[in-house]
């Protein structure tokens, strides 16, 4: 645990500062430390969201986390996993509960950066080139995308997360209404590799077009290991990942076919290529009537048949079809 004379200073690790909010004792005057503290040492685990002016991320020391802000200027110039010394002051935030119900002490507060001195990269960054590099020597990355099936409908979609979380509800709730989907779900435990790699191969199993493999919440890292990469690279199934937010990179994103920025980008991809499918259905069924049209007004012209009226209405019926082909086509 921290000493008054450690947190006293205006330059802290994120481990002490952490320690000193989660102290039941002298509440006040802890705040007063952490309101005091300029700077902390700590590693950008993650940028998670953009608001425009500012950027939404998370610091990481050892095992102690905290959010942070910083402006998005400031966010374009930096990659999660750098580390160094951040300048900026604590504000106070709403607190949040855990999986298990507990009010988060250290969620209360949130770092706004102002400035950022990088001394180096963590271990992990370390770890995680030294395995892409690992996965390219063996071949499975880069991986060569495939292109989406147009297979006839409907289509059965393979989920592969953790249900009651908010990508899997996320997904379920975008895919509803759609009866030209069969959603397959394949529960696994999102933060367990073994699991997340024995779902994929079971998907592998099913007579599937396509599988979504979704996370709603839980550790981005778990996202890099290299054994989820090889059982997405080698899938037999058309693959989408639905990992995080629209600035987050995990080197699953790599090894699949299609990698959307949340799960419910992955449902919405899912929703515009059935759109385009049933469209062209559309579109064929509606040529198919004006070449059945045509020919019939082949045939009465042939026979020479006087009778004008029929052969009106048949010009109508055709001038209609075209008409409507037209204006499908055009929605496309």
């Amino acid at each position: 645990m921290a000493s008054s004379t450690d947190v006293a200073s205006e330059s802290l690790t994120l481990q002490q500062v952490v320690t000193v909010i989660n102290q039941s004792v002298v509440v006040a005057l802890n705040i007063k430390l952490i309101e005091r503290t300029r700077r902390i040492r700590a590693e950008l685990k993650d940028l998670s969201r953009d608001y425009g002016q500012w950027t939404y991320g998370t610091l990481r020391d050892g095992d102690f986390t905290c959010g942070v802000r910083l402006p998005s200027a400031l966010a374009q110039r930096l990659t999660p996993g750098q580390v160094g010394w951040w300048t900026g002051t604590f504000e106070a935030v709403a607190r949040r509960e855990d999986a298990r119900g507990r009010m988060s002490q250290y969620d209360a507060w949130r770092f706004v950066a102002s400035d950022f001195e990088a001394e180096g990269v963590s271990e992990h960054r370390t770890r995680l080139h030294q395995a892409e590099q690992e996965l390219t020597q063996e071949g499975i990355l880069p991986h060569v995308a495939r292109a989406w099936r147009d297979d006839p409908l409907p289509w059965r979609i393979g989920l592969i997360g953790q249900p009651d979380t908010k990508g899997w509800e996320d997904v379920e709730a975008k895919l509803a209404g759609a009866t030209q989907i069969d959603l397959h779900r394949i529960p696994v435990k999102i933060s367990q590799v073994n699991s997340i790699v024995e779902g994929i191969h079971r998907a592998n199993q099913e007579s599937l077009h396509a599988l979504l493999l979704v996370r709603g919440g839980g550790d981005l890292e778990t996202f890099d290991q290299p054994a989820i990469v090889r059982a997405l690279a080698t899938s037999q199934v058309y693959t989408i990942a639905g990992i995080g937010h629209a600035t987050d990179n995990v080197l699953v994103n790599a090894a699949v076919d299609r990698a959307a920025t949340t799960p419910t980008d992955a449902a919405l991809y899912v929703l515009g290529q059935l759109e385009a499918r049933q469209k062209r259905e559309t579109t064929e069924d509606l040529r198919q009537q004006n070449r059945m049209l045509q020919q019939q007004l082949a045939e009465l012209t042939t026979r020479r048949q006087r009778n004008p009226w029929m052969i009106i209405t048949l010009v109508v019926a055709i001038a209609a079809v075209v008409a409507v082909v037209v204006l499908v086509g055009s929605g496309r």
